[in-house]
């Protein structure tokens, strides 16, 4: 077995690409599957990424890896835990903005790792967290209010009021009303459909979109529920 960051890194080498789309579909089922299973004895991995996913030598199935990270959900609430969960290009909004979090931390950095295994792309490349809320704004769209103005680190990002306190390279700070987001300016099937064309594809981008990309924890799906999506029944030849 090898990770799938160095197994992703060549395949992009060699076909200027990521995996192909039924692939990437028993490779999200292994991941929902470990995630199914982890939940039910209340652990989060809080570290899932290409590199702690491990591909089997025959190339079908991956392996979820690297425990080291993983807390029991009690212990989510603790600040230690909320510092150091997920890698910058792997953090769910909750995490970011200093909010508790939960076992569905996990399927936004499955969702997010998924992507970059079908597209060979990074989809939110590292950055300041402020940066990186506002790409997640551009290709999720917007926060409801609520959720917004939660967390210890919410209001260095938001103003009470909910606008997205936008900073510039110069210092200065632009508020952005969440008005502005309501369509997302890159969402994800867009982002998919500009790599890759795939009769999986507008279901593999819904599996993402509306199941594991959702920027509201309360609202995202558990794994249990994304191992009947659509996207994992299909069936096809090739």
């Amino acid at each position: 077995r090898y990770d799938m960051r160095s197994a992703l890194k060549r395949q992009v080498q060699e076909k200027n690409s990521g995996f192909p789309l039924k692939d990437v579909q028993r490779y999200a089922g292994n991941v929902l599957l470990a995630l199914r299973a982890l939940w039910a004895i209340r652990i989060i991995h809080t570290d899932i990424k290409p590199d702690n996913l491990l591909l089997s030598l025959d190339k079908e199935s991956v392996k979820l890896s690297d425990f080291g990270c993983a807390i029991d959900t009690q212990e989510s609430m603790q600040a230690a835990h909320i510092r150091r969960a997920y890698a910058s290009s792997y953090r769910p909004p909750e995490i970011i903005l200093g909010q508790s979090f939960s076992t569905r931390a996990d399927m936004w950095s499955a969702g997010a790792t998924l992507f970059e295994l079908a597209s060979g792309h990074v989809l939110f490349p590292e950055g300041a967290n402020n940066a990186m809320l506002l790409d997640i704004l551009r290709t999720c769209g917007a926060f409801k209010k609520q959720f917004a103005v939660t967390g210890k680190h919410a209001l260095k990002h938001f103003t009470p009021q909910g606008a997205f306190r936008r900073r510039t390279k110069s210092g200065s700070e632009q508020q952005l009303s969440m008005s502005q987001f309501t369509t997302p300016s890159k969402p994800v099937p867009t982002r998919l459909r500009n790599v890759l064309q795939d009769v999986l594809l507008e279901p593999f981008a819904e599996l993402l979109a509306q199941a594991c990309l959702v920027p509201d924890p309360a609202k995202r799906s558990s794994a249990e529920s994304a191992l009947r999506h659509p996207f994992l029944k299909m069936r096809r030849s090739g």
